[in-house]
């Protein structure tokens, strides 16, 4: 799906919801207003790498975050914090800090987290390879095997499938208890 197309039905499907993410906080957090395109590009200066084209899409003509699965996209400057009132962008420069945590590794370069789960869990987009497929987060564990887990898909087709109604917790959820 284009993003164009992506666009349409994200909308479509918002419009259909009584609440604009899974968790059901519309009221609370809405959808924020969109982003422009440069402030997307500093961002991808000040994190290294591109996003995907499907996500500066959601971002710059729905909203910057505050959508979607779980608790909703997080946004990228400006937009859409997470639980821990940090963007994008932020979460991802102190999951960089050396010696983050509790971790006793050290978090891959170019692994965003845009959706968050509740408990520490975020949904990230492994942004080092131009098929931007999602990976897992759980900081439950110590040992990077088990804390990373693949969530079987590209963004791309992530984002399609809950614009197409698929529960993306129960599918990532299920994987993870298969490990």
């Amino acid at each position: 799906m284009n993003p164009s197309d992506l666009i349409r039905k994200a909308i479509v499907r918002i419009g259909n919801l009584d609440a604009y993410t899974d968790l059901r906080i519309a009221r609370r957090k809405p959808v924020w207003l969109p982003t422009t395109m440069e402030a997307l590009e500093a961002d991808e200066r000040t994190l290294g790498f591109a996003l995907p084209a499907s996500l500066k899409a959601l971002y710059t003509e729905v909203g910057n975050g505050g959508l979607g699965p779980g608790y909703g996209l997080i946004g990228m400057s400006e937009g859409s914090p997470d639980d821990t009132s940090r963007t994008a962008p932020e979460i991802y420069a102190s999951f960089r800090e050396p010696g983050h945590s509790k971790w006793l590794w050290e978090w891959p370069t170019g692994l965003l987290p845009i959706c968050h789960w509740g408990c520490g869990i975020y949904s990230c987009i492994d942004c080092t390879t131009p098929a931007y497929p999602m990976r897992l987060f759980d900081p439950n564990v110590l040992s990077l095997e088990y804390a990373l887990s693949d969530e079987g898909c590209s963004f791309d087709k992530w984002i399609c499938d809950w614009v197409d109604g698929v529960d993306l917790w129960e599918r990532a959820s299920n994987a993870e208890s298969l490990r």
